[in-house]
């Protein structure tokens, strides 16, 4: 049983008495955060773990108030209502599925709608996963940040892990699985959505809405697979992984794929594609960077490979960046969130923040809140994992069989 937690968050400082009171004056836009937890430990409720950064306001992230609701199955960013918090909570406790601790908080930021899809596996094999379906890995998690609608995000969530299990099946390199996995869930989806796009339904919404929904939606895709001592980290687009270590730093597990990273233009110039924007420098520049527009291919997209985009399809690619890392005793997190937190908070920020906690879905929630104090634009998911929980007295030590 896998629980969906909305908590009212806010900073505060620890001589507020009011906290609700707090947090209105501090997010007048957003109501709630929402969460997942996904471990049989830590509920309901969390615990603010204080360490000497905590004096920061930025680090200062407490539960205010908490209510449950049960996820709809196979839909992993939609909701039901209940209320039943105490038989919810009762099944939690004696529920094991999340051998690893695992929290996820998600808010739509600025935008008037979710587009951000999750994913959450059980370490332990023939368990179901969020999603319905059974897991012979020992670990797999997915965000996935849809465009033009989370009709991609959505079919991310729930067919790329299937495929990879198949691919495992019959491959011995896991890097080979995950690319042959990503490829043949774009080849499907773009399918997919060039059929909706030749029906009725979508000619008539096409031309009432004034724009091919159709076929030009599309996702980030980024999944996390720990199996055999290792993490696999496969990317497509620009949402972002990182391992933080118990010292504090931030190991990138993952390279934003921007229109403007200069391999990822070479190669796109080099399909026919421009890229529009400003000189790199002035993304640098505060405030600049905060009221020019982002590069974007052919002046649509700002990444450079995604799953779906139809219309962009010659010069996008899908094909995923992929690295792996032998897990040891000093990796406390992996944190994998989309760019509605990296837009905001760096890396090394995030990775301060971290280690200030034990418990995952508090560094979830502090990241999230963090995000929108910086009124972060987009849609913001941060699903953090607790490295520490894993058994790392694995015998592969050879990374070239992956």
């Amino acid at each position: 049983m896998c629980l969906v937690v909305v908590i009212h968050c806010a900073a505060l400082n620890p001589a507020d008495l009011d906290p609700i009171a707090r947090h209105k004056e501090i997010f007048p836009r957003v109501s709630s955060i929402r969460t997942i937890v996904g471990s049989s430990t830590g509920l309901p409720g969390c615990k603010l773990q204080r360490c000497s950064l905590c004096d920061d306001p930025d680090f200062n992230v407490s539960v205010c108030h908490t209510s449950v609701r049960p996820p709809r199955k196979r839909q992993p960013s939609t909701y039901t209502n209940s209320n039943d918090f105490d038989s919810i909570s009762k099944e939690l406790e004696g529920d094991d599925i999340y051998d690893v601790p695992v929290g996820i908080s998600t808010d739509r930021g600025g935008k008037p709608n979710q587009e951000d899809v999750y994913f959450i596996g059980g370490k332990v094999a023939k368990r179901l996963t969020l999603n319905g379906y059974s897991s012979s890995v020992s670990g797999c998690f997915g965000v996935f940040d849809g465009h033009a609608g989370d009709r991609a995000s959505r079919y991310c969530a729930e067919k790329i892990f299937p495929l990879i299990l198949e691919q495992l099946a019959q491959r011995v390199v896991v890097k080979d699985a995950i690319t042959s996995a990503v490829r043949a869930l774009d080849a499907d989806f773009c399918t997919y959505a060039r059929r909706a796009s030749n029906s009725a339904l979508s000619a008539s919404a096409r031309h009432s809405h004034n724009r091919s929904f159709a076929t030009d939606d599309g996702s980030t895709l980024l999944i996390a697979l720990v199996r055999d001592g290792f993490l696999h980290v496969g990317n497509v687009g620009d949402s972002r992984a990182v391992v933080v270590t118990r010292f504090g730093d931030a190991i990138a597990m993952s390279d934003d794929q921007k229109p403007n990273r200069k391999d990822e233009r070479r190669r796109l110039e080099a399909r026919g594609a421009f890229v529009t924007g400003k000189p790199d420098f002035m993304y640098r520049i505060w405030p600049l960077k905060k009221i020019i527009d982002v590069p974007r291919v052919n002046g649509q997209l700002a990444m450079s490979r995604s799953i779906g985009d139809v219309t962009l399809k010659p010069y996008i690619s899908c094909d995923p960046e992929i690295q792996s890392r032998k897990l040891s005793k000093n990796d406390r997190f992996l944190i994998m969130a989309t760019d509605g937190l990296w837009d905001v908070v760096s890396s090394k920020r995030a990775a301060k923040i971290a280690i200030c906690y034990k418990d995952p879905q508090a560094v979830a929630n502090a990241l999230v809140g963090l995000a929108l104090q910086r009124h972060t634009c987009d849609n913001i998911t941060v699903l953090v994992v607790k490295l520490e929980a894993y058994d790392f007295n694995s015998s592969r030590t050879d990374l070239s069989s992956f």
